[in-house]
């Protein structure tokens, strides 16, 4: 029986980021009448060894995904700072 590739909770869309960037993990900072921020970690594949580039001040949503891959919610935002960590 052949396994199916998990199923990601979160998807990162940007036109600064290509589609197939994963979101690894995820931190909410919010409090009531003041402005929220999230740090994302995202993986981005090399693409044709090409250099991975990520704009700041792209546009930027966060969708929360159903278990058929669908977005549930959704948080728009702006790409503020970006660092780039080969490993």
């Amino acid at each position: 029986m052949a396994s199916s590739p998990a199923l990601s909770l979160f998807h990162l869309a940007s036109p600064s980021l290509p589609d197939a960037a994963q979101v690894l993990a995820l931190r909410v900072e919010s409090a009531v009448s003041s402005l929220g921020y999230m740090d994302v970690l995202v993986d981005v594949p090399d693409e044709d060894g090409a250099e991975a580039e990520v704009a700041v001040d792209a546009d930027a949503t966060l969708q929360v995904l159903d278990e058929r891959g669908e977005a549930r919610a959704q948080a728009h935002g702006v790409i503020a700072a970006a660092e780039l960590v080969r490993g």
